[in-house]
């Protein structure tokens, strides 16, 4: 017996089978991958979360150094120029790449803020204090910061003026730890 065969039904067999095929391999690799992509997007991300961990940890210690240096000092007869001398023995660039400087920032209160500006105006004359908006309450004033070439303009800055830099600077003060503030626009 001889079995004979529609060559439509064979071409049509045929393609139904090879679109289903095509079908289930095009679906197999694009689970693949995503997987793939899964992986390798984990990957950066993790490498990314680990540089900038220790990056912000780098520059903690350069935080804790400028504490040290400013207990050592008293930080009440703290002077820019004994401030200098501390910064002088760091290099910035290269063991805190991206950081800008080092500094001290006084917290004064309102009551504070017309004794404070005539004893500060004895050694740093024509220091002023600049907001960024007006504000009721505690100032946090950048009272010194090196290098000084590149962050003059930052002196006498109320940084609890701005939201964003008051609240770093509360939790920063409360945490005893370093924290990122939103993005800023520098001075």
């Amino acid at each position: 017996m001889k079995i004979q065969f529609d060559s439509t039904v064979v071409a049509a067999t045929v393609f139904i089978f090879g679109i289903v095929s095509t079908a289930t391999l095009s679906i197999l690799m694009m689970y693949h991958n995503d997987a793939s992509i899964d992986q390798a997007a984990a990957a950066v991300l993790s490498s990314t979360e680990s540089k900038i961990a220790d990056r912000l940890q780098r520059y903690e210690y350069g935080l804790h150094g400028a504490r040290g240096a400013l207990i050592t000092a008293n930080e009440q007869s703290i002077s820019p120029a004994l401030f200098k001398r501390y910064m002088l023995t760091r290099d910035i660039e290269r063991e805190f790449p991206g950081a800008r400087g080092f500094g001290f920032i006084r917290k004064v209160t309102e009551q504070q803020e017309v004794p404070y500006l005539k004893k500060i105006r004895l050694d740093s004359e024509g220091f002023n204090i600049r907001q960024l908006n007006p504000h009721q309450g505690d100032r946090y004033i950048i009272e010194i910061i090196e290098p000084l070439k590149n962050n003059q303009a930052a002196i006498g800055l109320d940084i609890a003026s701005e939201t964003g830099r008051r609240s770093a600077a509360e939790q920063a003060m409360h945490s005893g730890t370093a924290k990122l503030s939103v993005p800023i626009t520098l001075v």
